[in-house]
């Protein structure tokens, strides 16, 4: 649809000319088709009318892989480096192109005032801008400095070996080649990552009770490449990908509830659309006493009212969260306002001899679910099924549903 403006300048000119239905392409080959969130342009390279090279060309095709990402190269050298900084600025330009040449020790000049006082702020910069170019946030294990306020040497600790960095690289490309496309929104590339980790990787629960987790499970090395990792591993992991799809995220660190005790824990924020949500995708994978492992969306772009139901975290250090738009179970249209509407939906469900039902109940009261099992045998068509209740954040997931 054409804006006002661009319509009255139309229809003031006394010839309609080629100029003009340039124009008009131009503007409808950039508008988003009904109830879609995706361009005209980016349908006709799906359904192959318009190659991608030549949309991409247009200027108005998003690329799926962001390019020239300063991913880290270990240095040529590994002996200690000298350099001066004269300011804030400069010190924390030069830790950033340490930790991203995987040096281990820096010799630095300060060369202004009260240096030492900033110099931890300066290290969390050089962390933040690393993270926000490749999406690793567990690339440093330990720094310490000494010396005077004139200089210091700074030594430096990594979690990862160059070669696991030349592998993981290798693997985040191969993910995002074989599973993105530059036509998908940002919420289907999301899902797609967001499905792909869980698919992949397992969490790392036994070595995790028996305190034997080895350091790579820290990490999106352990997550991608060992298919197997705890919390920081697996939001590392989205971060990387994510970060790589063309996607804004954060990661957070801050605490859960486990079994009634709050723990550390680890997820990620992910912008969409201009807001953003909550994404934890480790909670996204449970693992059953049996072993048996889910693929879930509870935790799938939370706003943080629902979020804090279960999660504590320093708000005023990350954006707020405060649509629901984009909510797995909003957006899919998997969701019921109350018992009577979810009887309603459940009675469909088993009429039509569906295999599951995942659904969120808005007005959620525990009470009237205590007799799901009887709800579901009451159906003659019903032999057996299995499901789960999230009280939390009421969300109800019947599997395996057999009829007779």
């Amino acid at each position: 649809m054409l804006d006002k403006n661009t319509w009255q300048q139309l229809k003031n000119q006394p010839l309609f000319c080629r100029d003009d239905m340039v124009l008009i392409s131009y503007l409808a080959l950039q508008t988003k088709i009904k109830d879609r969130n995706q361009t005209l342009l980016q349908k006709l390279v799906d359904d192959k009318v318009i190659p991608q090279q030549i949309a991409e060309a247009s200027g108005l095709y998003p690329k799926a892989i962001v390019e020239n990402d300063s991913w880290p190269v270990p240095a040529a050298t590994a002996t200690t480096i000298a350099y001066k900084a004269s300011n804030q600025s400069e010190l924390t330009q030069i830790l950033q192109d340490s930790i991203s040449t995987l040096q281990t020790a820096v010799q630095i000049k300060l060369d202004y005032p009260d240096a030492l006082d900033n110099f931890e702020d300066a290290v969390n910069k050089a962390l933040n801008a690393i993270e926000k170019s490749t999406g690793l946030c567990n690339l440093l294990k330990s720094w310490q400095y000494r010396g005077t306020d004139s200089a210091v040497t700074v030594k430096l600790t990594y979690r990862y070996s160059a070669s696991q960095l030349n592998q993981l690289k290798s693997e985040r490309d191969r993910i995002i080649s074989g599973y993105i496309k530059a036509s998908m929104s940002d919420y289907d590339k999301e899902k797609v990552l967001h499905d792909y980790i869980i698919e992949h990787s397992r969490y790392d629960y036994q070595n995790l009770v028996n305190n034997t987790l080895p350091p790579d499970s820290y990490t999106a090395y352990g997550v991608l490449l060992k298919g197997s990792g705890v919390c920081q591993g697996y939001a590392e992991a989205m971060n990387i990908l994510a970060r790589k799809a063309g996607l804004e995220t954060i990661m957070i660190s801050g605490s859960a509830y486990n079994n009634g005790s709050l723990e550390s824990h680890a997820w990620n924020l992910i912008k969409i659309n201009g807001g953003y949500y909550h994404l934890d995708v480790t909670w996204d994978d449970p693992v059953d006493e049996d072993g048996t492992d889910h693929l879930l969306y509870t935790y799938f772009n939370l706003n943080d009212k629902e979020m804090q139901k279960d999660h504590s975290w320093q708000g005023n250090l990350y954006p707020n969260c405060i649509s629901d738009q984009f909510n797995y179970y909003i957006y899919n249209h998997k969701y019921a306002a109350d018992f009577a509407a979810f009887t309603d939906y459940l009675h469909n469900t088993l009429q039509n001899k569906a295999p599951c039902l995942d659904m969120k109940i808005i007005k959620f009261n525990p009470e009237d679910y205590r007799n799901i099992k009887n709800m579901l045998f009451n159906s003659e068509n019903v032999s057996s099924i299995s499901y789960q209740i999230d009280e939390t954040h009421g969300i109800i997931n019947i599997s395996q549903i057999e009829y007779f």
